[in-house]
């Protein structure tokens, strides 16, 4: 399902995948085991804890990374968002995750208020690199999303402590607005050991390779510069340049242009080489064009060049 064009590999299989799938987000439908079942009861009452305002513990080193909106779905938008977690505090490898949406400072008093979004997982993690990817889906506008996490292990209860984060976030309005990007970043692949089971639990990349967003993006000369964002609101298909700046200097280190994407099905394309990149701090100027209306949209991303 990789679209691809030459020299360029476009960010947009996962994507075209959501689309098809996007309804069957807030309810996966499949039972809790019996080992989920047992992290459940504790995980979900440190969640109420939280919402009551009690002290949470973190001892699992759960941090959240970014979210990104991904696509306007009727009321709601699907938004992925992207956790780490320490992987020496959990010597099984595997977290069962809940995590519930609730809206921003709704009031724990009032029995009215029910969860937006909520959702369940079994995480086994990758020691080389801790990052969790998953999905909400919620209205636009600020949220609280409330995350639990507990060691799981087969057969038998963990005694790790149980880790919970609150996070409010700012949810994109995908829709009916001006032209837009959302989840511009840089990023490494991993390849996955296996053929995924479920796209919708690893929505940061395709089915072949997870991304790993960069938050301050360090390549070699090596590896190429690859570049992950969605455009929204686009009234035709839209043309993008870059342009590269080296920290200090006004005029482009370099500049070069693909071919026009259709952003109802493609991403901004990405792997552009760094062979030729002299090593330093640069500044990513992207522009994008929209054919449709004429409007026009930079958005920016510092990264650096080793030698």
């Amino acid at each position: 399902m990789v679209i691809r064009r030459p020299g360029l590999a476009l960010a947009s299989a996962a994507f075209l995948l959501l689309v098809s799938t996007a309804s069957n987000v807030a309810a996966q439908g499949r039972p809790l085991t019996k080992d989920e079942e047992r992290e459940a009861k504790a995980v979900t009452t440190a969640l109420g804890n939280a919402f009551q305002g009690k002290p949470v513990v973190n001892e699992l080193g759960l941090s959240w990374i970014r979210h990104d909106g991904l696509q306007a779905q009727a009321d709601k938008n699907i938004v992925a968002f992207g956790l780490a977690l320490d992987p020496s505090k959990v010597p099984s490898g595997k977290v069962f995750m809940i995590w519930r949406v609730l809206p921003a400072g709704a009031d724990p008093k009032d029995k009215k208020v029910v969860p937006v979004f909520e959702n369940f997982s079994t995480v086994t993690l990758d020691a080389g690199a801790p990052f969790i990817g998953r999905l909400i889906l919620a209205p636009a506008g600020k949220v609280d999303v409330f995350i639990g996490a507990h060691e799981l292990v087969e057969g038998k209860p963990s005694k790790a402590p149980i880790s919970v984060l609150k996070q409010t976030i700012d949810v994109p309005a995908l829709s009916g607005g001006e032209l837009m990007v959302s989840g511009l970043y840089l990023f490494r692949a991993r390849k996955y050991d296996a053929p995924l089971a479920d796209i919708m639990e690893h929505p940061y990349g395709t089915p072949d390779e997870e991304s790993l967003p960069l938050a301050n993006p360090t390549l070699s000369k090596t590896e190429p510069l690859r570049i992950n964002g969605m455009v929204f609101n686009a009234t035709g298909r839209v043309t993008v340049e870059y342009a590269a700046y080296k920290d200090g200097v006004a005029e482009p280190f370099k500049k070069w242009a693909v071919a026009e994407i259709d952003p109802a099905r493609q991403g901004i394309p990405d792997r552009v080489p760094l062979t030729d990149f002299e090593p330093g701090t640069y500044r990513l100027e992207i522009t994008l064009i929209d054919k449709g209306s004429s409007k026009t949209l930079t958005e920016s991303i510092k990264f650096v060049v080793g030698s």
